[in-house]
């Protein structure tokens, strides 16, 4: 169609790996002689301005990938989201196959980047539990930097837990929350 340059608003979502996504566009415009945009456009604030435009320009955002399974995952109450969250929870590994499910929940430390975000709570019960039953005292847990929807999921979890005494941000790594637990 004679383009001169594309791009893709791939980069624009925080569960997207932007250097990824460029690194293959810039593979496909070697292979097809079109340039290609390179861009991280969440960085400076990039999803908060996204937003904004759209509600300015009332574009419609669903808040889910597109594809069916995540439609039916967005309800997490819904049996699909149950039934997906059973099979994560069994089948569970990283990209590079090394999480071992069990050492994490039984640590002093999780660190939910590697998991899905509607796993979230179920994760933090199943770590503030076995923490207590280990009797730790105090445990951390690594959300992510940012205006992070799951860190502030995670202190609504833990504002309401009967183990947790106090919590508040790491002062070494505003990424993640230490928790002081009544073992």
């Amino acid at each position: 169609m004679n383009f001169d340059i594309v791009a893709t608003s791939l980069s624009i979502s925080p569960h997207k790996n932007a250097s990824k996504i460029n690194e293959i566009g810039e593979r496909l415009s070697k292979l097809y002689g079109i340039a290609f945009y390179s861009a991280d456009f969440k960085k400076n604030d990039g999803v908060k301005k996204s937003v904004e435009i759209s509600k300015m320009n009332n574009f419609y955002r669903q808040n889910y990938c597109g594809c069916i399974y995540s439609k039916l995952e967005k309800d997490s109450k819904s049996p699909w989201s149950e039934k997906a969250r059973d099979f994560r929870l069994k089948n569970l590994v990283s990209l590079n196959n090394d999480i071992d499910l069990y050492d994490i929940l039984n640590g002093k430390e999780i660190d939910l980047h590697h998991f899905h975000p509607s796993d979230t709570a179920m994760l933090i019960e199943n770590f503030l539990e076995n923490a207590v039953n280990n009797k730790y005292k105090t445990v951390k847990i690594i959300h992510g930097k940012g205006r992070s929807v799951k860190k502030k999921q995670i202190h609504e979890i833990l504002k309401s837990h009967p183990s947790v005494i106090i919590f508040h941000d790491d002062s070494s790594n505003w990424g993640s929350t230490i928790v002081t637990l009544q073992v």
